[in-house]
């Protein structure tokens, strides 16, 4: 299984390429299908980390997919993004200040565990209220 692959089932094609784009700019590699049943035969050959999928789809419904969790539309994209990094990270098993619990941006690195704050591999000295706000920022 890829840990960074995501696929994306969803049958409104404009929903599905926002989907994409902002899941691909958050550095998955996201596949899509617009029907739940190719999805299925395709996720059967190859599992990915995550499946983001819409409820009502054409050939099988996204619960017979055994969906979990849900976002009712309208939804906001970057929510959509924070949420798929939240659930891989909890289903990560990884232990605390694991590169898994960091967050990229850029050349920055922000770990919340270790409350610490890199630049490359330079370390930035940050206040507690600084390194709060840097990481409600990122």
């Amino acid at each position: 299984m890829d840990r960074r692959r995501i696929v994306v089932v969803e049958d409104d094609h404009d929903i599905a390429d926002i989907l994409k784009h902002s899941l691909t700019r958050a550095e998955f590699a996201v596949d899509v299908f617009h029907r739940g049943d190719t999805a299925a035969v395709a996720i059967a050959g190859s599992p990915p980390a995550l499946i983001v999928l819409d409820l009502k789809l054409p050939g099988l419904d996204g619960l017979e997919l055994s969906a979990d969790d849900y976002i009712t539309k309208p939804f906001s994209p970057r929510e959509v993004v924070l949420r798929v990094k939240a659930v891989l990270r909890r289903h990560s098993g990884a232990p605390a200040g694991s590169p898994e619990g960091a967050m990229e941006v850029g050349a920055l690195r922000i770990d919340p565990e270790r409350h610490e704050v890199k630049v490359g591999d330079r370390p930035i000295t940050l206040t507690a209220t600084e390194f709060r706000l840097l990481s409600f920022l990122a």
